[in-house]
Order: structure tokens, then sequence, then C-alpha cells
């Protein structure tokens, strides 16, 4: 596009996306609310000799698409999405990603890169197209599924397995991934007992930070959650500290960068042992732990077991998942967000009901069973 004197910006939802948009393509990029907030004050204004890359696009609620779509429309630039509309849904409403996609189609890159194994890719290509419970089974097959009595009990393993393989591997770059931001604080303190036992954490200190009160200690792994330009950290940014005090902390970033701030200036941070998968989209790893939990779907399984290099443990717990069967179904559900669009106006019920995959003659069926129990 440059060659050809066309001017390419970038833009995500998030900014870590936007960090490994321009990490990965060499593209300028920012979030889409900092190009909005640029529009309102007539800076960075769109013209017609550029191209705009939206990344993770199938993230980007409709209302906030359109705006951006039909400011390109107004100067005639080029607009470029790129995503994948079975990850993570979109937070606000709509599916305008994929509802562009299935009514206009786009190029479509079926290679798999990040996993290394021939079989593993398989599995992301069934993850892709919905097939949770194939990608399941080949992991299990390869003993990186873990069932175990109780929630807590998989979370020990988990943490077990997690530091054997940062003592085996500790150049390998890792991560636990959840559900829920309450199991990641629990995987975090589980993180740090272990860390703590083997010596590898400095004199703690403690400090109140955004979400409350945290201790903190040298050689602590730690995660930036807001963005902030003068640090060159993005929500999402993960690192290790290097040295803290009540007053400040020094932290050595994941891309190399050494940051120092004023905890009075900026206390966004938390422990970066584990994270939500919803922090996940976009990251890649070499071995990545996950500990299921009922609120996983089609989507969130997508990602949380797809962003490996090398190796992916899933553990659960039976008072969650009674089997693997269970198991296979949650993590299975297709969540997926729809537009008004989507549906027949003649009769919207029906074409809600049939997307879903509910039919009403089985419906009626299943009424009629509750209502008149078998002899």
């Amino acid at each position: 596009w440059e060659a050809a004197g066309y001017e390419v910006r970038g833009v995500a939802l998030s900014g870590i996306a936007a960090e490994n948009l321009e990490g990965g393509s060499g593209i300028a990029s920012r979030t889409i609310a900092s190009l909005e907030h640029g529009w309102e004050q007539g800076r960075d204004l769109l013209k017609s000799n550029e191209v705009l890359v939206i990344d993770e696009a199938g993230m980007v609620g409709t209302r906030q698409l359109e705006r951006v779509m039909s400011r390109a429309a107004e100067t005639g630039a080029k607009v470029v999405l790129v995503g994948d509309p079975q990850q993570l849904q979109a937070i606000e409403a709509g599916a305008a990603f994929r509802s562009i996609h299935e009514r206009h189609g786009g190029a479509e890159i079926g290679e798999i890169r990040r996993q290394r194994e021939d079989w593993q890719r398989d599995a992301t290509r069934n993850l892709a197209t919905g097939k949770v419970g194939h990608a399941l089974e080949a992991y299990r097959a390869n003993g990186m599924v873990h069932e175990a009595m109780t929630r807590e009990q998989a979370r020990g393993d988990l943490i077990a397995r997690w530091d054997r393989d940062r003592q085996v591997s500790p150049d390998r770059s890792r991560i636990i991934l959840t559900h829920t931001n309450d199991e990641v604080r629990a995987l975090n303190e589980a993180a740090r007992g272990r860390m703590r036992a083997a010596g590898d954490l400095g004199d703690e200190v403690g400090v109140t930070v955004e979400r409350g009160a945290r201790s903190f200690a040298g050689g602590d792994r730690i995660m930036f959650l807001q963005n902030e330009r003068g640090l060159g950290v993005k929500n999402g940014t993960l690192g290790t500290i290097e040295l803290v005090s009540a007053q400040s902390m020094t932290v050595q970033i994941d891309d190399g960068r050494s940051v120092r701030f004023d905890l009075k200036d900026y206390n966004r941070i938390d422990h970066g042992y584990a994270a939500t998968i919803h922090k996940a989209q976009g990251m890649t790893v070499d071995q990545v732990h996950v500990l299921a939990t009922p609120g996983m779907d089609a989507h969130s399984s997508y990602v949380a077991l797809s962003r490996h290099r090398h190796s992916v443990d899933l553990h659960y717990g039976r008072d969650d998942f009674t089997d693997a069967d269970r198991l296979n179904r949650a993590v299975s559900r297709d969540r997926s967000k729809d537009m008004a669009l989507d549906y027949d106006r003649a009769d919207p019920v029906q074409s809600y009901a049939e997307r879903r995959g509910i039919t009403f003659r089985e419906r009626v069926a299943e009424i009629v069973r509750k209502a008149v129990p078998e002899k």
C-alpha cells in the first residue's frame, strides 16, 4: 500500500492488540477510542489516500464500527477489517464483523503458525470451526487435560505443574488463564506462594493499588492494567519487577525495556502470573495453563487453547463438570452475538430459534413430555 502511495494506519479495540498489530506488521497503531478522541478534537482525520487496518475486528461493537466506517465513507478512505468471528465476542452490542463477512465475503487465512506440532495445529482448526470436543480429545490423548475431584484440587494441580514447568524450562514464556477475576487472584496468590518457597522473590512491600492492598517483591510478575503513553505500556502489558518500594517500582517489560514509575502517579497494576482469557486474545506464549470453570464457552475455549507455541494444559474439577462429556458440552457452547439483520422480519421468533438450533417441533415435544409424565 505504501509503495502505491497510500498512508497506512492501524487501530484495535484494546491497547495491547494495537501494540501487537504494530509489532507484527510495522503499521503504526493505536486504540479506536484514541482515534475517535482525536477526531473530536479535529485531529488525525482520515484522508482519501489512507488505508485504516482494524485488527481484532470481531471484538468491535456495531455502533463503534459504524462510526469509524462512516468517517471512512465520507472521506473515501479504505478500511481493512482483520479478525476471527469465532474468537471472543464484542463486549458491546452486535456482531458487525461476522455479519459483514457473511454478506460480502473476504480473504481467509487457513495456515496456523503459532503451534509447532501438526496435531496441535489441527486442534486449533477444530477450535476455529466449533469442533471444541475434537480439540479436547486431541489434548486429552496427549496427556494435557487433567481432571481433579474439586476445583480447589484442580487449582493446586495446575500450580504444581506450572511450577515444575518454570523450573525445568525457565527461558520459556508462560501464562495461567481462567474465566473470572476472582480465580485470577487466587491463582496469582498460589503462584506467588511457589515463587516465595523457591526463594525467587525479594523482600515483600505492601502497597495499595487500584484493585486494593497487594504485596509485591523483586522478581514478581506484574500486569499493567491501563494504557500509559508516558511509560509505553498498555492494558495487558506484562513485566517482571526489578525494584520496588512503598513509593515506586522499576519493571523490566517483556520486550526488554525497563520502566520506572511512582505509585502515586500510576497504580493500575496487579500480579501477572494469571490473567483472564479476555486479557489473552492476541497473546502468544510458549506454555499455557488453563483452569476451566462453568462460565467458559466455545469462544473463550478457542482463545485459551490457542495462545501457546509448545504446550497447553487444561485443568478442571468434577464439582464444576461431573465428567468429560459435561466439560465438552460446557466449553463448546456457541454464544455468538447477533445482528438485527440476522432475523427474518416476517417471523423473527422462529428465525431466532433456528439460529440456535432450536426447532418448534422439538420444543413442543419437550413441553408435552414434561406435561405428560411417562408411565
